[in-house]
């Protein structure tokens, strides 16, 4: 079992997508591009005044991976941007848990292999006319492998028409909310303890067989 503590708010977790529109900026062919980003909604269509969330996936190929809100020592945080529609609002951007890895130099970076989605809650104003409108994500991240680190950026668009919102992509968003941090308080005991050159942070209480992981929110 892994445990994963968030440092700054002291929270723990247990361990047919409709493609949106990609414009990349980067030397390679979005077909050979290690990381390939796609814009999907939890809902088929929207209403007005009803939320709904947004995800921008990122799909990475192996030996390859993109940081989390707070890099580590060296990596660039992702970054999501939103371009909505008059009278739309976004809430915060939700991060899952990353995996903490140890690169080469005792470099610790905060990271996703493989895949990973970040989600944010869309709310539609309460007055909306009929027809389609259009979600837009500009999306800046740093992408590594052993070897080499570069910078990417891409813009995406996903039109939702106006009808009565069913759910869609269901397993995906269930997989990622799964695995964001939890906000109620972990069931073990969690005592700080504050140095004049130090900060200390005793756990007791977790399984034995447990392995801890601990994020800094913040730089």
């Amino acid at each position: 079992m892994t445990l994963r503590l968030l440092l700054a708010a002291l929270i723990v977790q247990f361990a047919g997508i409709a493609p949106a529109q990609v414009d990349f900026s980067f030397e390679k062919k979005a077909d050979d591009h290690p990381v390939k980003p796609s814009l999907v909604a939890d809902i088929t269509a929207r209403a007005p005044g009803k939320p709904f969330t947004a995800g921008v996936r990122f799909e990475i190929a192996d030996e390859w991976d993109i940081y989390w809100q707070f890099g580590g020592d060296l990596g660039l945080p992702t970054r999501v941007d939103w371009e909505l529609p008059p009278g739309f609002q976004a809430g915060p951007l939700q991060w899952p848990l990353p995996e903490a890895y140890l690169a080469a130099g005792d470099i610790m970076n905060y990271v996703y292999h493989h895949e990973v989605m970040l989600m944010a809650e869309i709310t539609p104003p309460a007055q909306l006319p009929p027809g389609p409108v259009t979600i837009k994500a500009k999306l800046n991240w740093q992408m590594c492998n052993p070897s080499t680190c570069v910078p990417a950026n891409a813009d995406l668009t996903l039109a939702l028409d106006s009808g009565n919102p069913q759910p869609a992509n269901a397993e995906l968003f269930a997989k990622w909310r799964a695995q964001l941090p939890r906000t109620e308080a972990p069931p073990f005991k969690v005592q700080w303890e504050i140095g004049q050159e130090q900060l200390a942070l005793h756990v007791a209480g977790p399984p034995k067989d447990a392995k801890l992981e601990f994020f800094s929110a913040a730089a």
